[in-house]
């Protein structure tokens, strides 16, 4: 069934979410900058609307 497919598929990208979000926890310290994590045109334009 197309149904059951599609949940057994949701669920095994579930599982490999989980696992990586757990391998990838605390894998590196956390970014000093804001801007090395998003992207510097997205905090010009937020800088922008925040005036």
């Amino acid at each position: 069934c197309l149904l059951e497919d599609s949940v057994k598929s949701i669920s095994a990208l579930r599982d490999e979410h989980m696992e990586k979000l757990k391998e990838l926890r605390f894998a590196s310290s956390p970014s000093e900058k804001l801007s090395t994590v998003i992207n510097p045109s997205i905090l010009k334009l937020v800088k922008e609307e925040d005036k």
